[in-house]
């Protein structure tokens, strides 16, 4: 279906520039020259598109995919993406058999995931890649630090299971250098532990702040979430040559002239306290334009000027102001993220961060992917 057809029958619509995410994942190879990279495409790309952002980095020099469960390793794999996803959360038992036969990649946290994967690579008579979670300081997954000789242990007599890597993540990289610096130290004494018994092909600490803002000896594998899709995890001179990745569209449906007394959506939490010209544009909660913007100093962008949100956001609708756009008809369309609002702007007015804006962009609302560079299928063998 093309873009323009989808326009023309869309009340909203959302515009990736697939030339974009190759940039920003590009400038972070240029700062860590020599380092595998594993963009990190769960929660569909970060409401991207998780098989149409896993083709396009699938032609890419790049380690792994990083998602969050089966179901979305599956999906890739089933789109036929060579590269191998790599599960970041917690497993389940009877989820294992088909990563084991898949060859995918996941961590493992406790020793009874170790021990389950091993009875699996026997029963497939397979050699299966592992790689240790460590808790340094995130309290979600992962051994702890102290804890690591058993697991080494285990490892060391284990005759199915290679362990590949190893990796940890830190909680507050982008507001407490102090404590991520501990953390950095503490990591570096598990990696020289693990060390002492196994060849680590990969070392990751790196998630995209930790990346840009610290000295990391001992990690070469960078996990990329935001940097990827343009958001800037911390302030850095290089987040000024990101680009934005999303532009997030919608339609006026309706003007209209409210007099004096009038309110507006669900509640009547907005009353016009003069005559006003409002539009109603086709986007609402239901599309992934929060309801907690409701009340706030939210605005879209019509026809070169900012206007207001009136009242609730709505499942399917909003009402904003246009008194000052006198020529604003049915069919102009309004920017919610793009050039002039930015989605860490839309979050600022969501009470939110930028990454769940995106997450949260709803499955109803088509994706137009846009490029300027020929798209190169991966011809890679298995």
């Amino acid at each position: 279906m093309n873009s323009s057809y989808i326009k023309s029958i869309s009340r909203a619509w959302i515009e990736v520039d697939l030339d974009a995410i190759i940039h920003n994942m590009y400038l972070v190879r240029r700062v860590q020259q020599g380092t595998a990279i594993m963009p990190i495409v769960k929660a569909e790309a970060y409401g991207h598109g998780l098989v149409a952002i896993s083709k396009l980095l699938d032609r890419e020099d790049i380690a792994f995919l990083g998602v969050a469960n089966v179901l979305e390793a599956k999906k890739i794999h089933d789109a036929g993406v060579l590269t191998k996803p790599f599960i970041l959360g917690a497993t389940f038992p009877g989820e294992r058999e088909e990563i084991v036969k898949n060859d995918w990649r996941c961590i493992i946290s406790t020793l009874e995931d170790l021990s389950d994967f091993e009875q699996i690579s026997k029963k497939y008579g397979k050699i299966f890649n592992v790689h240790l979670a460590v808790d340094t300081g995130m309290g979600r997954e992962g051994f702890a630090p102290h804890g690591l000789g058993n697991v080494l242990n285990k490892l060391n007599h284990s005759t199915n299971i290679k362990l590949e890597g190893i990796m940890t993540h830190c909680p507050a990289a982008d507001v407490d250098i102090q404590y991520t610096e501990n953390e950095i130290r503490l990591f570096e004494k598990c990696v020289k532990l693990v060390e002492c018994h196994h060849t680590l092909k990969y070392k990751s600490i790196a998630s995209s702040a930790c990346a840009l803002g610290y000295k990391l000896q001992c990690s070469n594998l960078v996990r990329l979430g935001l940097l990827t899709y343009g958001i800037p995890p911390i302030d850095s001179d290089l987040c000024n040559e990101l680009r934005p990745t999303l532009f997030f569209f919608a339609r006026v449906l309706t003007v209209r002239e409210l007099q004096a007394g009038s309110t507006i959506s669900y509640g009547c939490t907005y009353k016009v306290s003069k005559n006003m010209r409002v539009a109603t544009l086709g986007v609402g909660y239901a599309c992934g334009w929060s309801r907690h913007l409701s009340q706030s100093p939210a605005k879209v962008y019509i026809n070169g000027h900012y206007c207001s949100l009136l009242g609730r956001v709505t499942m399917d609708q909003i009402v904003v102001d246009v008194t000052h756009l006198p020529c604003v008809k049915s069919g102009d369309i309004a920017e919610l993220i793009g050039k002039h609002i930015t989605v860490n702007q839309l979050a600022e007015w969501a009470g939110t961060i930028g990454c769940e804006i995106y997450a949260r962009l709803g499955s109803r609302v088509p994706r137009i992917y846009k490029s300027n560079t020929p798209q190169v299928i991966n011809t890679r063998s298995v």
